[in-house]
């Protein structure tokens, strides 16, 4: 075998590309071909810098707040412990309100039952608590003779039935078909 040299010769001149030929990324081409891809990357682009605005925006405005001194935070909590105390207050007065008509309550009716207690004994508890008895239910009856005054509208008849007609009858009767004759 013998060696040859051998050697390729690469043209660098800059002058005979062809700038068609070209594979860079702005190239005709490439948007052609990549046209979709290309306006997604631009999109996710601008919403990312729309995004990153309004957290500066917000950032500069939460920064830009008034800052609270401890005073006005000390003042802040002061009010708030005075409203739950008169709140707290205003509690314990209803609870001892509802505590003494509780425990009054009790009292008439422990002095209600010692009353029957000894009508019981001395054997005149019929008569006594059946009186009693019809005074409450009269004022009971006087109270619900008035709210039942007028009778309430009916909107609809007792007997009808959307599945049977007009008729009265009780059963489902289909009404008569007169038949054209022939058969």
């Amino acid at each position: 075998m013998l060696e040859s040299d051998a050697t390729i010769e690469v043209e660098d001149d800059p002058s005979s590309h062809d700038l068609h030929e070209t594979n860079t990324l702005l190239s005709f081409d490439n948007i052609r071909r990549h046209g979709l891809i290309i306006v997604l990357i631009l999109g996710l682009f601008y919403l990312v810098i729309k995004k990153l605005r309004a957290r500066l925006v917000s950032a500069s405005n939460s920064s830009s707040s008034p800052e609270y001194s401890a005073e006005d935070e000390i003042r802040r909590r002061e009010a708030v412990e005075a409203a739950r105390m008169r709140l707290q207050e205003r509690f314990n007065e209803d609870l001892k309100k509802y505590k003494e008509k509780k425990l009054e309550r009790e009292k008439e009716e422990a002095m209600r039952r010692a009353e029957e207690w000894s009508l019981l004994q001395s054997g005149k508890s019929c008569s006594g608590l059946r009186r009693r008895v019809a005074e409450e239910d009269k004022d009971q009856t006087e109270t619900d003779t008035k709210r039942r005054d007028k009778p309430k509208p009916r909107f609809r008849i007792n007997d009808y039935n959307p599945l049977m007609g007009d008729t009265s009858g009780s059963r489902f009767r289909p009404s008569c078909r007169p038949t054209s004759g022939g058969g």
